[in-house]
């Protein structure tokens, strides 16, 4: 989900009642009118952030439990399809690195 704030925001989020959001993508944009604001993806966590919650989060932002396992099924007639699914788990799991290790300091 597309996001706009004029704070910079954390990489995790407690909103409460065991939701987070996870931040990421962030942009600093600077536009006349309105000053300085930021633009970023947001995917919800229910419970405690974990590494692995974070990653199938980010995940699930592109590709759904059923489209994951049929590009799964088919890798060896759509590799290329395959190959840009394991890229984009492989900046998943980077990502999910670098939110948890920021939050952890």
């Amino acid at each position: 989900m597309k996001t706009e704030s004029n704070i910079k925001p954390k990489p995790i989020l407690d909103l409460g009642n065991g939701k987070y959001h996870i931040n990421y993508n962030v942009v600093e944009v600077e536009r006349e009118e309105i000053g300085v604001f930021f633009e970023y993806d947001t995917v919800l966590i229910e419970g405690l952030p974990t590494y692995e919650r974070v990653v199938e989060s980010l995940i699930r932002e592109k590709y759904s439990i059923s489209n994951e396992l049929a590009i799964q099924r088919q890798r060896d007639t759509k590799g290329s399809e395959f190959a840009e699914y394991c890229e984009y788990a492989d900046s998943c799991k980077e990502l999910a690195r670098e939110c948890m290790e920021s939050w952890e300091k």
